[in-house]
């Protein structure tokens, strides 16, 4: 039955068959707004008072204004049980309906409530997504619909005003992974155009000896260069309002937060095992000539398509000795050793180098599998206090949880295969180049979806020196057997 439409005369009479509604009804009830800074009161004829008294029966409190709160702050829900048990003793509103203690339209009354404060708690949200600051009473949701419903009920609305709850109705749980922050080990770049060729010098300048009265011919770098372009990298989603409705609004911070981390996820695969091989001038980058054919039978979207990641810098570079062949063996200290001895010059500073690793290869270490590793020669302070080694032969570890561990005896994916690799970097001699850092934006589907769009985009590449004979900035160990696990 529409509010508009209740016989009210009825409800009182109800109201005055319950004792407890009998009680309360000789009072004053008074619901303090300490967000807004002032006392108000509501009289216990109003339909406001009747909503008050109901979420004290629900909640257990018998302080109306508690009540309130912790209604808008539980799980309490018009469902066959609760969520989520709370602190206090809480009496489900459906149990209330099916008891005759709480009248249907007064439960439905509730959840109103409920969905509009989460509603204003969302549109806030979005505003303040934006960089905009605004307050509740200049939300076009308050203005027009919930200021309008709290007048009808008998609420002072000077109440909401300032007092939006955050709302607590479920909660969820996040996939674990690990952070993805590889970029953050390379140099940056801020491009001044989408495409960019930056020069790069090779070679070294060395002193001569010089007579008084010769002449001397000048010594010369050669040059190369470094082209950046960037790549449009974005996340797109969308989330049913409805679903913001009944779990926690913390729950849009969340997928923003998502949002971003799927950013950082396509970049570190991208700078792990991208491949931009074939590109078409028509319809650009294509994801069919990718080295890994599951990828390479995907679409062209795929983020490993942007730029050549490390993996395939290396193997296109493996004529001068940078790539080398495990054998399928378990993981030893030899791999290590032999990665060191493939780029000699670059890896003599071990504090510009890297080790990039699986997962699976960085606990192997830890938990001592590569017995080797666990001579004293080897085992640097902070394995022994906190179980966990941040060097290895004096080159910091960067473990990553998308190394690829299905690769096959030549170093790319291969169906049915256990294998990883290893990667061994310096680190300064790559950049990661912005042309458009993240922004994030959120705006409502159609109507009769229901739905929020929400999308990150960001514009990034990632190059560095050409690897050739005498620039082997990034040597790679493939063909890598079972961990021993």
């Amino acid at each position: 039955m529409p509010i508009n439409r209740l016989d009210i005369k009825g409800l009182k009479a109800k109201a005055k068959s319950q004792k407890e509604s009998d009680l309360e009804k000789s009072k004053v009830n008074k619901l303090t707004a300490a967000e807004a800074g002032k006392n108000f009161s509501i009289q216990t004829d109003t339909k406001a008072a009747k909503i008050n008294r109901a979420a004290s029966r629900a909640t257990g409190h018998s302080q109306p204004e508690q009540a309130l709160k912790s209604f808008l702050h539980t799980n309490s829900g018009y469902n066959d049980k609760t969520d989520l048990p709370s602190e206090q003793s809480m009496v489900n509103i459906k149990s209330l309906v099916d008891t005759k203690r709480l009248e249907g339209e007064t439960a439905e009354d509730l959840l109103e409530l409920k969905k509009y404060t989460a509603f204003c708690q969302m549109q806030m949200q979005l505003q303040l997504g934006k960089g905009v600051f605004t307050g509740v009473e200049n939300l076009p949701l308050f203005q027009k619909s919930f200021k309008p419903w709290l007048k009808e009920k008998g609420y002072e609305s000077s109440l909401f005003e300032t007092w939006i709850p955050q709302l607590n109705t479920a909660f969820f749980f996040d996939e674990i992974r690990i952070d993805p922050f590889i970029e953050k080990f390379f140099g940056t770049y801020n491009m001044k155009a989408r495409s960019e060729r930056i020069n790069h010098l090779l070679g070294t300048l060395e002193g001569r000896r010089q007579e008084e009265t010769d002449t001397y011919t000048p010594q010369v770098q050669s040059s190369t260069f470094i082209d950046f372009a960037a790549q449009d990298n974005v996340v797109h989603t969308e989330i049913y309002s409805n679903l913001l409705q009944d779990a926690d609004p913390n729950a849009f911070n969340d997928l923003m937060n998502k949002i971003v981390e799927g950013l950082g996820i396509a970049r570190e695969k991208a700078i792990l095992y991208g491949d931009d091989s074939r590109l078409d001038p028509v319809t650009g980058f294509q994801g069919d000539a990718h080295m890994d054919s599951d990828i390479a039978a995907g679409d062209r979207f795929q983020a490993v398509t942007f730029w050549k990641g490390l993996r395939k810098l290396a193997l296109d570079n493996s004529s001068n000795g940078v790539c080398l062949d495990h054998g399928g063996g378990s993981i030893d200290k030899s791999i290590f050793q032999d990665l060191i001895r493939a780029m000699p010059i670059l890896a003599k500073h071990k504090s510009d180098c890297m080790w990039v690793m699986s997962t699976a290869t960085k606990r192997a270490i830890d938990s001592g599998i590569i017995a080797e590793l666990l001579n004293h020669d080897y085992v640097a302070r902070g394995l022994i206090e906190t179980g966990e080694r941040n060097t290895l032969f004096g080159i910091p570890i960067y473990e990553t949880m998308y190394m690829r561990e299905d690769l096959g005896a030549s170093g790319v994916y291969a169906a049915d295969s256990n294998q990883t690799s290893l990667i061994l970097v310096n680190k300064k001699r790559f950049f990661c180049a912005t042309r458009s850092p993240i922004r994030l934006w959120a705006s409502p589907a159609l109507p009769n979806v229901d739905k929020l769009m929400m999308t990150g985009k960001e514009r990034i590449s990632f190059a560095g020196a050409k690897q050739s004979a005498t620039e082997k900035a990034v040597a790679l160990g493939y063909n890598i057997g079972t961990l021993g696990e």
